[in-house]
């Protein structure tokens, strides 16, 4: 024999070092054999035999093997899964049920220990399924696919995506002589399925008329009648296109004052500071350019002028209703009598009044909400509002129409 040689049973020094049947297996008698193993959990008792080499043989039952997470007692301990985890943080549920917890072998299965909460009501808010069924705001969103009420504004836009635009939120408002805000039935037409009106004029041609300017149309509307007319194009007026800011309109009866054989009516359009006066005629309308110009160094010199350019401008001829506070001594001097033409430049929450009268200036301006119209029972906002015109006959009285967002 050799060194290194595997010892057996033979009181034989089989390694050669000196000593004989050291570390062996239990040596056992030939023809001998014994029970082994046990029954407990997957293991099962076997038996063993003494080989030639008088070393028992391997045993014949199942022995213990390595624990897994199947619900088994695999390493024969008495116990099932015992000791097992997977590392790791896991989440359960969905939306705002989610859970954090870790992985644990739980009933020879591997689980996450943590507990889903509890399914809420759905809330539109665009981020959280709280009923956890896996979708979000399901059968709360609106129309446009957004969360929240929608609102038709008078803007030209379809924002409650029902394919019109601007129905319900754009409006006329009419003040009487007799001091009450009216809404006729035939005026809720015309522009107002359109957007917002750029700017209005009172005309008197074949009988009082407003002129409501939108983008590069003239809509035109008979009070008298409550109806308005199909548009024309801004280009009857000697080519002008839109949008305008403000335009202001003087009649003819008013002209004759001056020039007994007046035919046209006067009407100015601005953008920002430049101003275009025409004489307009009817069937068909069509305006010629008289005068152009910029306002800018009229305005700009006098320190009561608005701080910047108007959208809404109104003009009342006789002031006879005594529309814009203030005493015509105090403002104009002694000699002035009465107040007017006046021109109201809305510019914010505040009025601007020019005196194209007496004197040629700016009067004090004022909040819009102090004017005695907007303090009767109805009246729009003033903020909300987009045109004015002011329709005034040449027999006396007249009224206000206003075209608001």
């Amino acid at each position: 024999m050799h060194e290194g040689a595997v010892e057996r049973c033979n009181d034989a020094d089989d390694d050669c070092d000196g000593q004989t049947d050291e570390g062996a297996a239990d040596c056992c008698e030939p023809g001998t054999s014994r029970p082994c193993g046990v029954d407990v959990g997957q293991c099962t008792a076997g038996e063993q035999f003494c080989t030639v080499d008088l070393m028992w043989s391997r045993c014949s039952g199942d022995g213990p093997g390595v624990e897994t997470c199947d619900g088994r007692d695999e390493d024969c301990d008495g116990a099932v899964d015992e000791g097992l985890a997977t590392e790791g943080l896991c989440v359960v549920g969905t939306g705002a049920c989610q859970a954090q917890g870790e992985r644990a072998c739980v009933g020879g299965v591997v689980r996450c220990t943590a507990s889903p909460g509890q399914p809420g009501v759905e809330v539109c808010e665009g981020a959280v399924d709280e009923d956890c069924d896996g979708s979000v705001d399901e059968g709360l969103r609106n129309a446009c696919g957004q969360c929240g009420a929608l609102v038709e504004t008078c803007d030209g836009q379809d924002e409650d995506c029902d394919g019109q635009v601007d129905e319900g939120s754009c409006h006329v408002y009419v003040l009487s002589e007799a001091g009450t805000w009216t809404t006729p039935p035939g005026a809720s037409g015309g522009p107002l399925a359109g957007g917002p009106v750029d700017a209005a004029a009172a005309m008197f041609l074949d009988g009082p008329q407003v002129w409501a300017f939108q983008g590069d149309l003239i809509w035109i509307y008979h009070p008298d009648q409550d109806r308005w007319d199909d548009p024309v194009p801004l280009r009857v007026l000697q080519g002008q296109n839109g949008p305008v800011d403000t335009a202001d309109a003087i009649p003819v009866w008013w002209a004759r004052r001056f020039d007994p054989g007046a035919t046209a009516a006067t009407l100015t359009l601005t953008r920002q500071w430049a101003y275009e006066i025409m004489e307009v005629r009817w069937d068909p309308p069509r305006g010629t350019v008289i005068q152009a110009g910029q306002l800018a160094a009229a305005w700009q010199d006098d320190p009561r002028a608005p701080p910047s350019w108007p959208t809404v401008s109104s003009t009342d001829l006789r002031n006879g209703a005594g529309r814009w506070p203030g005493s015509p001594a105090d403002q104009c001097g002694a000699a002035a009598q009465q107040l007017g033409p006046l021109q109201a430049n809305l510019v914010g929450e505040r009025l601007y009044v020019f005196d194209a009268g007496y004197c040629q200036a700016f009067l004090p301006s004022f909040r819009a909400a102090a004017w005695p119209g907007f303090r009767l029972p109805g009246a729009p906002d003033p903020a909300r509002i987009t045109a004015w015109a002011h329709v005034e006959p040449e027999a006396g009285g007249g009224y206000d129409v206003l075209f608001v967002r």
